[in-house]
């Protein structure tokens, strides 16, 4: 009874955030609080999130090194135990605090390399359903704010939820691929959008834990719609990626970056990916010129083949063929005529043909499968 009373009137205090700095024995005891509130947020959270509480679903940042020093913070992280196996490489519910803020509240993507198929899973996922993501927006409180930041921008840019563009979600579309792109989309109580401030936190009192179960539960529509639950980023028991999964998942997003630089350019493309053209897009400018367009998406290595059909159609359209290779980095790669400016090795693929499957299949028939007649 003494250690529920205790858990019911968590709250943070200056102690906690003075602990928040680069010494192993402070960030220790901060560690221990942080199991505290994660035992809280646990037993608090709804069975909407009974996948994120299963087992290793959560973590809290252990005491390690950091570039070669202590890490200035702490936070505990979680993410749907059903999607990804380990939550540093998905997208997360993260709260944590450093030296005088929260330094992650909410919805949370890294930029590292192990989190790229997240982030690809997103930008895939806004240029897709660039409306739905509008309505999910809408229903989210007034105080939600997106912050991200990239190798190229010097801190991070606050966009407020409801104030969010088309421009920005283009943006957003371009630079998630890119390594060293993080995202959070959370609360903010300052017109600038930025993370709660240390004095915010303690204002909350012991209302923070409940505080936080407020924010993920308001968030977890955007969280699924940005993950989509049981659909991509599963691993199987090796441990491996999805390999025709992640190839789907990297050509949908390369086709949508090619049309839309395509629309940009002032041209007007039409997907013919699921014909025989021997090329991906048919773009027409306004003086009538066209463009015959094969997308490879690359988000890494520089390995680039054309099959025997596109080869033969890139021969013969000559001029007009161009070869668009899409790199992770969201640069776009243009080559006019690749048939005759390009160099070309065969490459010898592999295949084992099933000699025996009629003596070895099993024949079945749908219940209701209309027959098929060759005239």
């Amino acid at each position: 009874m003494i250690q529920r009373a205790i858990i019911l009137l968590f709250r943070f205090t200056l102690r906690d955030f003075r602990n928040a700095r680069r010494n192993r024995t402070s960030l220790r005891e901060l560690r221990s609080r942080f199991l505290t509130l994660q035992s809280i947020l646990l037993g608090k959270l709804s069975s909407e999130f009974k996948h994120f509480k299963a087992k290793g679903a959560h973590y809290v940042c252990r005491i390690a090194r950091q570039m070669g020093g202590l890490r200035n913070g702490i936070w505990l992280g979680m993410a749907d135990g059903q999607i990804y196996k380990n939550p540093r490489e998905g997208i997360q519910f993260q709260f944590g605090i450093s030296k005088n803020i929260a330094d992650v509240y909410g919805i949370w993507i890294q930029g590292t390399y192990s989190a790229r198929s997240a982030r690809l899973k997103v930008a895939n996922r806004l240029a897709e359903q660039r409306h739905e993501f509008f309505r999910v927006l809408r229903a989210l409180p007034s105080d939600s704010w997106l912050r991200f930041t990239t190798k190229d921008l010097d801190g991070y840019r606050h966009i407020r939820l409801r104030d969010i563009s088309d421009a920005d979600v283009d943006e957003l579309i371009q630079v998630l691929p890119q390594q060293g792109t993080y995202l959070e989309i959370g609360p903010s109580l300052t017109k600038t959008g930025s993370s709660l401030t240390r004095a915010d936190i303690i204002a909350l009192g012991d209302d923070l834990p409940n505080h936080i179960v407020r924010t993920f539960s308001k968030l977890l529509p955007l969280y699924r719609f940005m993950s989509r639950e049981r659909e991509e980023l599963a691993r199987p028991r090796t441990g491996r990626h999805l390999s025709t999964q992640i190839i789907h998942e990297s050509s949908a997003w390369g086709m949508k970056m090619a049309m839309q630089f395509e629309r940009e350019n002032r041209r007007k493309p039409k997907d013919v990916s699921l014909t025989t053209e021997g090329y991906d897009i048919l773009s027409r400018g306004k003086r009538g010129e066209t463009r015959c367009i094969e997308v490879k998406s690359r988000r890494g290595g520089y390995r680039v083949t054309l099959t025997p059909h596109e080869y033969e159609t890139a021969a013969k359209e000559a001029n007009r063929y161009y070869l668009y290779v899409i790199r992770g980095d969201g640069s776009i790669w243009v080559v006019k005529n690749p048939a005759r400016r390009c160099s070309f090795e065969k490459v010898r693929v592999t295949e084992f043909e099933v000699v025996d499957w009629i003596q070895k299949a099993a024949k079945h028939r749908l219940a209701h499968q209309k027959r098929f007649s060759i005239v």
